[in-house]
């Protein structure tokens, strides 16, 4: 698909998990091609600013970037729950509102008229010119005025890249007193062994169990790396996650229960 002179190309995605880390942008083959059951998880993860910041660093990704913006303001706009009514006027009109400058401002001034009038058959009007709220210029300024107040970044990075288990989610700012006497002994020798994973500078994991303490209730289920110089430790569960290419499919799933009986 071309987008101005430029194409939004699959292959950048291929490109950034070939050359990039998944602790940079948390993302796995099967989220990338639409035949290996793509789902609402993998678009938010596709749109994350993680991804698009890694994307900066591609080759003739610019397009890309621009649909996968496009992709996360129609999320913002129309399926968030969350979002403000000023955030959502504002990604879905950067998301759906393509054509002409005239054809917006002419389509913006029959939509606020047939409001008005409207409202004008229940007096409103009358609440409305006492608010200054009654030309399109008044509204105009009071929604910009509140979007100046409210905007803000929306992030979603705090989706799971993988199936919880049993356990509860672990606390990463837990007291380091709760840490296992034996580990603390041990920790000059562990830090000789420590396997060594990059992750770009990255300091934040959201949605990854990697924490720089643990509870001894969980601490057969976590181990310790170092990631970036620095000490933390590594649920198991993500550890299989950043070393697999797939997601893997769960033997639950429904979907490919019937393809397999259909064989």
């Amino acid at each position: 698909m071309l987008i101005g002179n430029e194409q939004v190309s699959i292959e950048v995605l291929i490109e950034l998990l070939e050359t990039k880390s998944k602790f940079v942008h948390g993302l796995v083959k099967t989220d990338i091609e639409p035949k290996d059951r793509q789902n609402f998880t993998s678009c938010l993860k596709l749109s994350s600013d993680d991804v698009l910041s890694a994307l900066e660093d591609i080759n003739n990704s610019r397009a890309t970037r621009v649909y996968l913006q496009l992709l996360r303001s129609v999320v913002i706009a129309y399926i968030e729950h969350d979002t403000s009514i000023v955030d959502r006027i504002y990604h879905g009109c950067k998301a759906v509102n393509l054509p002409s400058y005239d054809t917006i401002e002419n389509t913006i001034h029959k939509a606020f008229n047939d409001a008005y009038d409207t409202l004008s058959e229940l007096e409103m009007n009358i609440a409305l010119q006492g608010k200054k709220k009654a030309t399109i210029s008044q509204v105009s300024s009071f929604a910009r005025s509140q979007f100046e107040k409210k905007s803000k970044i929306v992030s979603y990075d705090e989706y799971e890249t993988y199936s919880s288990d049993d356990e509860p989610n672990d606390d990463p700012d837990v007291d380091a007193n709760l840490l296992l006497k034996d580990e603390e002994e041990n920790s000059s020798e562990d830090e000789d062994n420590l396997s060594s994973i990059s992750a770009s500078g990255r300091s934040q994991f959201h949605g990854m169990r990697v924490t720089d303490t643990v509870s001894p209730s969980l601490s057969s289920s976590y181990f310790c790396v170092e990631i970036d110089g620095k000490k933390k430790y590594m649920h198991k569960q993500t550890a299989c996650w950043l070393l697999t290419d797939d997601k893997a499919v769960l033997s639950s799933d429904r979907l490919k229960r019937v393809q397999q009986s259909n064989r």
